[in-house]
């Protein structure tokens, strides 16, 4: 299911299954809001993108929802929220917590290097 909500309101939704649909996610599982992820994203330094920045490439924070396991643990599937925004360096940024217990999982920035190659860092440790 893909979601978008605009100005505080779901604008579209659309439901599909790729055949690695891993079920559906019970909602009441979730204890992590957007807004709580956002706030606790905030606190790591991120931001989201300013609509009058050109240099920035979103506007304001976004958000993904998955059910998936960690790559060092793949036996452990977890709900994860990602927070998508921008890094305290400018740079492309996601935050993962996990939905259930709000844990920090990972923090990472697009770094771009002048030869075109891209790298992933952590950061907010």
């Amino acid at each position: 299911m893909s979601i978008i909500i605009c100005d505080g309101a779901v604008d579209v939704v659309e439901h599909f299954d790729r055949n690695w649909n891993n079920g559906l996610l019970d909602q009441a599982d979730i204890k992590l809001t957007a807004k709580e992820a956002a706030e606790l994203a905030k606190k790591l330094g991120m931001r989201g993108g300013n609509p009058e920045n050109p240099e920035d490439w979103a506007y304001g924070y976004h958000f993904k929802m998955s059910y998936d396991a960690l790559a060092v643990t793949p036996e452990d599937r977890r709900i994860f929220l990602e927070v998508i925004g921008v890094s305290p360096d400018g740079n492309f940024a996601h935050i993962d917590f996990d939905a259930v217990t709000g844990e920090l999982l990972l923090a990472v920035e697009e770094i771009e290097h002048e030869n075109g190659e891209t790298e992933w860092r952590g950061w907010g440790d």
